[in-house]
C-alpha cells in the first residue's frame, strides 16, 4: 500500500496532486476571496505540474482550463458582463496568464543554472504589463492580494506593481528549483541565499520607509459624504426611465421631471450634510461618483450654482460629483468632478477617462487622461474618477505634478468593493500622494503616502455614511512617479536576453 501510494506521488499522480493544489489555491488568491499566502503558493503549484508532467501539450491544456475555471468562480460578479461576454474575456485573460508556464517550460530545461529561476518572473511581468498597456487596466494583478503586507508594499514606491508581481512570481519559480533538487543545500545553498536576500532587502527597505515620517505633520479635515441610496426608491417604471438615460435611448420630458422629483429629496440631504460637516470643521469635502444626476443643461446650471453658494458661504473646498443626461440624444452624457474653491469659483471641470465597457463607454464623453494639480492653501489637490485609479500611467500625471492630495469620487458596487480600494490604496503608494476616495456602493477610504488606512467606511453597513479624516497635505516624492515602467521594461528586456541564451547558445550548464 505504501508502495503503491509513494509511486502516485513520485509519479503522473504528483503531477495531478500540484494541480489539484494550484486549482484551490487560484481559486483563494484574487478576487472575491483573497487570502494573501496563496497568491505566492499558487503558481509553485502549477509550475510543479507544467515542470513534472511528461507531455507538454495536455498540460497545458490542463493548466489553461483549471487556471480558467478557477478564474471564473473568483471573478463571477465582479465584472458588469453579460455571462458569454465574461466567460470570453476570462478564457483570453487566462491564456495570456498560461504564456509565463509554457515559456518556462520551454526555456527553463536549457539553461540549468540559478538563473533559469528569472524565466518564470520575467514573464509574469512581461506578459501582464504588455496586456496592461493594451488594455489599459491592471484588473486581476496579483500585486494587488498583498496590499496588507504594508512593507512589501512599499516595492510599489519603487517598481511599481511590477515588482511586486516579479517577487512573488520568483518565490515559486526558486521554491520550485530547490524542490527539483531535494532541498540538497551544496546545490540550492547559494541561490536560495540570493533571493533571501534579496527579499529580506525589500521587506527592511518597507518597514524603514514605514518608520521614517511620511509629510510633514500638518494636516486638514476632509469630509467624504455619500448620498443616501436612492435605489430602493425607484419603481419598475422609474428604473426603465434610468435605464434608458443610460443607453441614450429618448424619454418623454414628463419622464425626465418625475426622475428629477424623486431624487430631488437626495440632493436636499446632502447638501444639507455637507453644510453640516462644513460648520463642524471639515475645509474639503467630496462627494462619490455620480451623486448628481442633471437631466437637462438648465438643470445642470441650477445644481451647480446651489453648490457654488454653498462652498462660498461656508468657506470650503467642493467637490461636485455630477452626471449630465442631455436633452439632446445625439449628445454624450458626461461624467465629470467640479471643484469649486471657498470664493465660490471652479477652479477644476474634470471628465472621467476610463469608462465602464458597455455600462459607459459608447455613451459617454471620455476625460483628457491627466490629473492636473490646484494650487490651495492644504496642498496641490488631484482629481481623477473610479476607473481611472486603476490605470497607473494616468496616475502618474499626478505624481509628476507632485499632487499633495488626491481624490477619486467613485460608484462600486458591493462583490468590488474590496479589490477596487485595493487598487487605490497601491496608486497612493506609487505616486506618494495622500488619498480620499468616497464611494457609493462600496468602501469609502483615506490613505496616506504608505498606503496606511486612515478611514474606512462600508457602504452597507451605515445609514449616515459620512467619513471625516484628517489628512496629510503634503507628498512625498517617490522613484516610481519618476521613471515609471522602467522596472517593467528591463524585464522585458531581460526576459528576451534569456531566451535568446537559452535557445540561440542552446546554454545547458548546471550550478
Amino acid at each position: 500500500m505504501s508502495i503503491h501510494f509513494r509511486a502516485f506521488w513520485t509519479g503522473s499522480g504528483a503531477a495531478f496532486g500540484w494541480l489539484a493544489l494550484a486549482g484551490l489555491f487560484f481559486s483563494f488568491a484574487n478576487g472575491h476571496w483573497i487570502i494573501a499566502l496563496f497568491a505566492w503558493l499558487a503558481p509553485l503549484a502549477m509550475l510543479r505540474f507544467t515542470r513534472s508532467s511528461s507531455k507538454p501539450v495536455p498540460a497545458f491544456v490542463l493548466c489553461w482550463l483549471v487556471l480558467f475555471v478557477a478564474r471564473a468562480v473568483n471573478w463571477f460578479g465582479l465584472l458588469p458582463l453579460p455571462v458569454p461576454v465574461f466567460l470570453l474575456s476570462i478564457g483570453v485573460g487566462t491564456i495570456i496568464l498560461t504564456i509565463p508556464y509554457w515559456v518556462d517550460r520551454m526555456a527553463s530545461r536549457r539553461i540549468r543554472r540559478f538563473s533559469s529561476t528569472l524565466i518564470f518572473p520575467l514573464s509574469c511581468v512581461a506578459v501582464t504589463y504588455l496586456y496592461y498597456l493594451a488594455e489599459q487596466t491592471t484588473w486581476g494583478s496579483i500585486a494587488y492580494s498583498q496590499t496588507d503586507n504594508l512593507a512589501l508594499l512599499q516595492l510599489a514606491s519603487v517598481t511599481g506593481i511590477w515588482g511586486m508581481v516579479f517577487l512573488v512570481s520568483w518565490f515559486a519559480s526558486v521554491a520550485n528549483w530547490c524542490l527539483e533538487r531535494r532541498w540538497q543545500w551544496s546545490q540550492i545553498g547559494k541561490g536560495l541565499a540570493i533571493y533571501t536576500a534579496i527579499l529580506m532587502a525589500v521587506i527592511v527597505f518597507g518597514e524603514a520607509r514605514l518608520l521614517l515620517p511620511a509629510t510633514s505633520g500638518k494636516t486638514v479635515r476632509v469630509a467624504a459624504i455619500i448620498p443616501a441610496d436612492i435605489i430602493p426608491l425607484f419603481s419598475h417604471e422609474d428604473w426603465a426611465s434610468w435605464q434608458q438615460i443610460a443607453t441614450r435611448h429618448k424619454i418623454t420630458l414628463q419622464e425626465r421631471s418625475r426622475l428629477q422629483n424623486l431624487v430631488q429629496p437626495t440632493y436636499d440631504d446632502l447638501f444639507a450634510r455637507t453644510r453640516r460637516e462644513a460648520q463642524a470643521g471639515a475645509r474639503i469635502v467630496f462627494w462619490p461618483e455620480g451623486s448628481l444626476v442633471a437631466f437637462s443643461d438648465v438643470q445642470q446650471q441650477e445644481l451647480i450654482q446651489r453648490s457654488r453658494e454653498l462652498a462660498r458661504s461656508e468657506n470650503i473646498y467642493l467637490g461636485v460629483s455630477l452626471a449630465l443626461a442631455p436633452e439632446d440624444t445625439s449628445r454624450k452624457m458626461e461624467n465629470k468632478i467640479i471643484l469649486v474653491a471657498p470664493d465660490g469659483e471652479i477652479v477644476q471641470q474634470y471628465f472621467k477617462t476610463h469608462l465602464v465597457p458597455v455600462v459607459e463607454e459608447p455613451f459617454t464623453v471620455p476625460g483628457s487622461g491627466m490629473a492636473t494639480a490646484v494650487v490651495s492653501p492644504y496642498g496641490k489637490l488631484g482629481i481623477v474618477i473610479c476607473y481611472d485609479m486603476d490605470d497607473p500611467r494616468l496616475l502618474r500625471s499626478a505624481g509628476k505634478a507632485h499632487v499633495d492630495l488626491l481624490f477619486a469620487p467613485s460608484g462600486d458596487w458591493q462583490q468590488i468593493a474590496n479589490i477596487h480600494g485595493r487598487m487605490a490604496i497601491t496608486r497612493a503608494v506609487e505616486e506618494g500622494f495622500s488619498l480620499v476616495r468616497p464611494a457609493n456602493h462600496g468602501f469609502t477610504l483615506a490613505a496616506d503616502s504608505r498606503g496606511r488606512i486612515l478611514g474606512w467606511m462600508d457602504f452597507f453597513s451605515t445609514d449616515d455614511r459620512v467619513m471625516i479624516v484628517n489628512l496629510p497635505t503634503s507628498c512625498v516624492h517617490t522613484v516610481y512617479a519618476r521613471i515609471g515602467d522602467l522596472f517593467a521594461w528591463l524585464c522585458i528586456v531581460a526576459l528576451a536576453a534569456v531566451l535568446a541564451s537559452a535557445f540561440l547558445t542552446g546554454s545547458t550548464k548546471k550550478g
